[in-house]
């Protein structure tokens, strides 16, 4: 007797479901304990299950990237309890901080494919990340290239997440004391 047809919804409902295994996978043991076996496991089905619906590895972690770039760009837009009670520039760090094992996928390390979902999933997030600047240059709080000043802005905040993360901001300032000289840095910009 074949399969019953699955509808999209059940799709994506597994593909999630799998996504969050899978961070939860490397949040405990890094992204090279990662298998779609493992994965069977963890979700407690077959281990051919996951194959049917990413295939292989690196489109299993394609997939878990762009579920956390997404994840991601919601946070970054306060769709989030913890996130909407942080300002904007305290969205990132916190993420990464709180959300690890996501910003490893995210940023962590070069990866052998990249799907169209995942770049579309990169390129919200981008937007997510610079529309705090828009709304600043919009009323009229800030002038210049606001994606010049975004980038620079990213990069400070990559750095202070990734120095954070690997334990290493260890010469007398913590990621909240940076945090607030980056607001005191974006007045350059008024």
């Amino acid at each position: 007797m074949p399969r019953p047809q699955l509808t999209e919804h059940e799709i994506a409902d597994f593909r999630d479901a799998a996504c969050f295994a899978a961070l939860d996978i490397i949040s405990d043991q890094g992204v090279d304990a990662l298998t779609v076996r493992g994965l069977g496991q963890r979700l407690g089905c077959s281990y051919a299950k996951p194959y049917r619906y990413f295939g292989d590895k690196d489109r299993l972690i394609d997939a878990v990237r762009a579920h956390a770039f997404d994840q991601f760009a919601d946070f970054m837009r306060g769709n989030d309890p913890e996130a909407a009670a942080l300002l904007p520039i305290q969205r990132y760090v916190h993420f990464a901080l709180h959300h690890s094992a996501a910003f490893e996928v995210m940023f962590g390390f070069n990866q052998a494919y990249v799907s169209p979902e995942t770049r579309a999933a990169e390129d919200k997030a981008w937007v997510a990340c610079t529309e705090p600047f828009y709304a600043l240059r919009d009323a009229g709080e800030i002038t210049g290239d606001v994606e010049t000043i975004a980038h620079i802005f990213w990069v400070a905040l990559h750095g202070i997440a990734t120095l954070a993360l690997a334990k290493k901001l260890t010469h007398g300032r913590t990621e909240a004391e940076l945090l607030g000289e980056l607001n005191k840095i974006l007045e350059a910009f008024r």
